[in-house]
Protein backbone atom coordinates (compact mmCIF):
# COMPACT_ATOMS: atom_id res chain seq x y z
CA UNK A 1 0.00 0.00 0.00
CA UNK A 2 1.26 3.35 -0.94
CA UNK A 3 0.47 7.30 0.88
CA UNK A 4 2.47 9.81 -0.75
CA UNK A 5 1.63 13.35 -0.08
CA UNK A 6 2.05 15.33 -2.71
CA UNK A 7 3.08 19.28 -2.30
CA UNK A 8 2.36 21.28 -5.22
CA UNK A 9 3.17 24.85 -4.97
CA UNK A 10 0.63 27.35 -5.06
CA UNK A 11 -2.10 24.71 -3.89
CA UNK A 12 -3.14 22.48 -1.17
CA UNK A 13 -1.33 18.67 -1.13
CA UNK A 14 -2.27 16.03 -2.42
CA UNK A 15 -2.77 13.08 -0.85
CA UNK A 16 -2.45 9.16 -2.34
CA UNK A 17 -3.72 6.47 -0.93
CA UNK A 18 -3.84 3.14 -3.19
CA UNK A 19 -3.19 -0.61 -3.18
CA UNK A 20 0.16 -1.07 -5.02
CA UNK A 21 -1.06 -3.10 -8.36
CA UNK A 22 2.35 -5.24 -7.06
CA UNK A 23 2.62 -6.36 -3.93
CA UNK A 24 5.80 -6.30 -3.32
CA UNK A 25 7.98 -3.37 -1.54
CA UNK A 26 9.86 -2.45 -4.85
CA UNK A 27 6.34 -2.90 -6.74
CA UNK A 28 4.96 -0.42 -4.44
CA UNK A 29 7.50 2.27 -4.73
CA UNK A 30 7.36 2.47 -8.33
CA UNK A 31 3.86 2.54 -8.16
CA UNK A 32 4.02 5.75 -6.02
CA UNK A 33 6.85 7.40 -7.74
CA UNK A 34 4.47 6.82 -10.92
CA UNK A 35 1.54 8.35 -9.25
CA UNK A 36 3.86 10.90 -7.79
CA UNK A 37 4.93 12.05 -11.31
CA UNK A 38 1.47 11.82 -12.45
CA UNK A 39 0.00 14.17 -10.17
CA UNK A 40 2.96 16.75 -10.49
CA UNK A 41 2.01 16.59 -14.20
CA UNK A 42 -1.19 17.22 -13.44
CA UNK A 43 -2.42 13.73 -15.10
CA UNK A 44 -3.45 12.11 -12.44
CA UNK A 45 -7.20 12.25 -11.01
CA UNK A 46 -8.21 9.46 -8.66
CA UNK A 47 -11.86 8.71 -9.61
CA UNK A 48 -12.12 6.05 -7.17
CA UNK A 49 -11.77 8.93 -4.53
CA UNK A 50 -13.96 11.08 -5.97
CA UNK A 51 -16.91 8.63 -6.15
CA UNK A 52 -16.39 7.56 -2.72
CA UNK A 53 -15.92 11.22 -1.15
CA UNK A 54 -19.33 12.22 0.37
CA UNK A 55 -21.36 15.44 0.40
CA UNK A 56 -20.97 17.44 3.43
CA UNK A 57 -24.62 17.12 3.99
CA UNK A 58 -24.09 13.32 4.52
CA UNK A 59 -21.23 13.52 6.25
CA UNK A 60 -22.80 15.72 8.52
CA UNK A 61 -25.26 13.69 9.52
CA UNK A 62 -23.12 10.66 10.02
CA UNK A 63 -20.56 13.08 12.17
CA UNK A 64 -23.68 14.37 15.08
CA UNK A 65 -24.75 10.65 14.64
CA UNK A 66 -21.85 8.72 15.52
CA UNK A 67 -18.77 11.18 16.69
CA UNK A 68 -20.94 14.39 18.18
CA UNK A 69 -23.24 11.14 19.91
CA UNK A 70 -20.81 9.90 21.30
CA UNK A 71 -18.80 12.39 22.37
CA UNK A 72 -20.82 15.17 23.60
CA UNK A 73 -23.62 16.11 26.00
CA UNK A 74 -27.12 16.08 23.98
CA UNK A 75 -27.32 19.85 24.43
CA UNK A 76 -24.27 20.41 22.90
CA UNK A 77 -25.56 17.70 19.90
CA UNK A 78 -28.78 19.93 19.05
CA UNK A 79 -26.66 23.46 19.06
CA UNK A 80 -24.55 21.49 16.66
CA UNK A 81 -27.61 20.68 14.49
CA UNK A 82 -29.16 23.90 14.96
CA UNK A 83 -25.84 25.62 13.57
CA UNK A 84 -25.63 22.97 10.71
CA UNK A 85 -29.37 24.03 9.94
CA UNK A 86 -28.71 27.75 10.40
CA UNK A 87 -26.53 27.91 6.90
CA UNK A 88 -24.11 25.68 6.56
CA UNK A 89 -26.07 22.76 5.32
CA UNK A 90 -27.86 24.78 2.69
CA UNK A 91 -24.35 27.44 1.84
CA UNK A 92 -22.21 24.02 2.08
CA UNK A 93 -24.30 20.62 1.80
CA UNK A 94 -24.20 20.35 -1.78
CA UNK A 95 -20.48 19.88 -1.94
CA UNK A 96 -18.13 16.92 -2.02
CA UNK A 97 -15.51 17.00 0.95
CA UNK A 98 -13.07 17.57 -0.77
CA UNK A 99 -14.64 20.53 -2.76
CA UNK A 100 -15.09 22.71 0.38
CA UNK A 101 -12.19 25.61 0.05
CA UNK A 102 -11.16 28.57 1.29
CA UNK A 103 -13.17 30.62 -0.59
CA UNK A 104 -16.27 28.72 0.03
CA UNK A 105 -15.75 29.19 3.37
CA UNK A 106 -15.62 33.22 2.53
CA UNK A 107 -18.16 33.12 0.94
CA UNK A 108 -19.85 31.43 3.72
CA UNK A 109 -19.07 34.10 5.96
CA UNK A 110 -19.71 36.86 3.99
CA UNK A 111 -23.17 35.83 3.21
CA UNK A 112 -23.84 35.48 7.04
CA UNK A 113 -22.40 39.01 7.57
CA UNK A 114 -25.28 39.99 4.88
CA UNK A 115 -27.94 38.26 6.64
CA UNK A 116 -27.01 40.09 9.51
CA UNK A 117 -25.40 37.59 11.45
CA UNK A 118 -23.15 38.16 14.53
CA UNK A 119 -19.60 37.39 14.59
CA UNK A 120 -19.92 35.31 17.25
CA UNK A 121 -22.66 32.99 15.88
CA UNK A 122 -21.17 32.83 12.94
CA UNK A 123 -17.40 32.01 14.69
CA UNK A 124 -19.33 29.18 16.33
CA UNK A 125 -21.26 28.04 12.96
CA UNK A 126 -16.81 27.51 11.40
CA UNK A 127 -16.15 25.92 14.47
CA UNK A 128 -18.46 23.34 13.83
CA UNK A 129 -17.65 23.21 10.12
CA UNK A 130 -13.64 22.81 11.18
CA UNK A 131 -14.58 19.89 13.39
CA UNK A 132 -16.48 18.24 10.61
CA UNK A 133 -13.59 18.73 8.04
CA UNK A 134 -11.07 17.67 10.55
CA UNK A 135 -13.01 14.71 11.56
CA UNK A 136 -13.52 13.90 8.53
CA UNK A 137 -9.53 13.95 7.16
CA UNK A 138 -9.05 12.40 10.47
CA UNK A 139 -10.71 8.68 9.36
CA UNK A 140 -10.38 8.89 6.30
CA UNK A 141 -12.77 10.42 4.45
CA UNK A 142 -11.10 13.66 3.03
CA UNK A 143 -7.65 13.04 1.12
CA UNK A 144 -6.70 16.71 1.02
CA UNK A 145 -5.87 18.77 4.00
CA UNK A 146 -9.27 20.56 5.17
CA UNK A 147 -9.22 24.25 4.25
CA UNK A 148 -7.63 27.18 6.67
CA UNK A 149 -10.65 28.53 8.51
CA UNK A 150 -10.34 32.04 9.80
CA UNK A 151 -12.48 33.52 12.41
CA UNK A 152 -14.14 36.75 12.65
CA UNK A 153 -12.72 39.27 15.31
CA UNK A 154 -15.32 39.36 17.80
CA UNK A 155 -15.34 42.74 20.72
CA UNK A 156 -14.96 41.63 24.04
CA UNK A 157 -18.21 42.52 26.01
CA UNK A 158 -18.26 44.97 29.10
CA UNK A 159 -18.15 43.83 32.24
CA UNK A 160 -20.25 45.72 34.62
CA UNK A 161 -19.91 45.83 38.39
CA UNK A 162 -22.21 46.27 40.85
CA UNK A 163 -22.22 49.17 42.80
CA UNK A 164 -22.97 49.06 47.00
CA UNK A 165 -26.44 50.08 46.43
CA UNK A 166 -26.77 47.56 43.68
CA UNK A 167 -25.33 44.83 45.34
CA UNK A 168 -27.40 45.51 48.51
CA UNK A 169 -30.61 45.16 46.56
CA UNK A 170 -29.53 41.58 45.51
CA UNK A 171 -28.27 40.43 48.74
CA UNK A 172 -31.65 41.70 50.87
CA UNK A 173 -34.45 39.57 49.33
CA UNK A 174 -31.51 36.41 49.83
CA UNK A 175 -31.03 37.17 53.70
CA UNK A 176 -34.83 37.54 53.97
CA UNK A 177 -35.75 34.72 52.22
CA UNK A 178 -33.44 32.51 54.50
CA UNK A 179 -34.29 33.64 57.72
CA UNK A 180 -37.87 32.94 56.65
CA UNK A 181 -36.90 29.34 55.45
CA UNK A 182 -35.14 28.71 59.06
CA UNK A 183 -37.89 29.98 60.93
CA UNK A 184 -40.12 27.23 58.70
CA UNK A 185 -37.27 24.61 59.61
CA UNK A 186 -36.93 25.31 62.96
CA UNK A 187 -41.48 25.24 63.98
CA UNK A 188 -41.34 22.51 62.00
CA UNK A 189 -38.80 20.56 64.67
Amino acid sequence: MIDAHVALPGRPTVRVRKISPVQTKRGAEQYEREIREAVLAGTWRNTEDERRTPTFAVFAAYFLETYAATNNRPSTVREKRRALGRGLLDELGHLRLDAIGTRGVEAFKARRKQDGVGNKTINEELAILRKILGYAEEIGELNAPSPKIRRLKVQRPGFDFLDFDEARRLVNPLRTTSREVAHEEAVMV
